[in-house]
């Protein structure tokens, strides 16, 4: 398990995600956490921004590829969003009283880019989900 992309050194304890499919069973058990990237790796952490672990040097090669292919999609998709007769805002007001027309009713929403009743991630307003 390589850590070397890390720019600062890692503690023993903290737990190393070698794969995918690890990281998104650690998202499923803090279904309020994030990745973060900094230090030149990836942090999960927890919603009070408690590091429950990091993803290995081959892991984030396939994060960085992933961030990549979605900010093309996003740079080459970036019209505006039009209300539409194929969205029913009313359904997410229902289904989540208290939020927007336009706010994305799932905590961990990975689509948010490409959700059309998205607006913000109204638990980190600052760093998308």
């Amino acid at each position: 398990m390589s850590t070397t992309r890390y720019t600062v050194p890692i503690p023993e304890s903290t737990q190393i995600l070698e794969t995918r499919e690890q990281l998104n069973d650690m998202a499923m058990q803090y279904p309020l956490g994030t990745v973060d990237d900094r230090n030149g790796g990836y942090y999960l952490l927890d919603h009070d921004a408690t590091v429950l672990a990091i993803a290995s040097d081959s892991l984030c090669e396939e994060l960085d590829a992933s961030m990549e292919a979605a900010k093309r999609y996003h740079s080459s998709h970036s019209e505006p969003v039009e209300e539409s007769e194929d969205v029913a805002p009313q359904s997410i007001e229902e289904a989540s009283p208290g939020l927007s027309k336009r706010s994305c009713s799932h905590p961990r929403c990975h689509t948010h880019a490409l959700c059309r009743a998205y607006s913000d991630c109204h638990i980190h307003g600052d760093t998308p989900v």
